[in-house]
């Protein structure tokens, strides 16, 4: 008898495109992930589930998240159950503006009129990024800084003026916090 024939099936390969680096941040809920696959690819998975074949060698998976860290592990599967090597996503959802700045003034001790300013918030998400800072004399608002990155000033005022300050924070993604009152 003739030896059956020896069927060698291709290895499973993919690759991302959609994220070319391993962790993504973003405010947006739902992500498309994307990527290629060879011709030996019948599957590929995104954790438990599968994704979508655009064309012979393209593949898509939508995905909704949830705020904070979402990990995908992809990888792809031919028909003999061979996979690829796994390729590991973080995508960081980050929706909610950091904390509403403290602002604290206290009078320092110069000769001239002088307040020393300084603000401070927290961001449990992907950091601040900057302050927004305002004050008003006589129901005037001024800006004192637009989006700095100093957390204290130096400011010489006018006797008998009274001065009021706020402020608000951004994250690095641009969630902006309430102003402070």
């Amino acid at each position: 008898a003739d030896p059956e024939p020896v069927v060698v099936v291709a290895n499973s390969d993919i690759e991302i495109t959609s994220h070319p680096t391993s962790t993504i941040y973003t405010v947006t809920s739902t992500v498309v992930i994307s990527g290629t696959k060879n011709e030996a690819t019948e599957i590929v998975y995104i954790n438990t589930s599968t994704a979508d074949f655009v064309s012979s060698t393209f593949w898509e998976f939508s995905a909704n998240l949830n705020e904070g860290e979402n990990e995908f592990e992809i990888y792809g599967e031919n028909s003999e159950g061979g996979t690829s090597i796994t390729s590991t996503v973080s995508i960081f959802l980050d929706t909610i503006p950091p904390s509403i700045p403290i602002v604290t003034v206290m009078q320092s001790e110069y000769a001239t009129p002088t307040l020393y300013i300084s603000w401070e918030a927290t961001d449990g998400g992907v950091g601040l990024e900057s302050y927004d800072v305002k004050y008003s004399v006589s129901s005037t608002e001024t800006d004192l800084f637009s989006q700095t990155t100093s957390t204290n000033y130096f400011m010489e005022v006018d006797k008998l003026s009274t001065y009021e300050f706020r402020a608000r924070s951004y994250d690095t993604l641009g969630n902006i916090s309430d102003w402070s009152t």
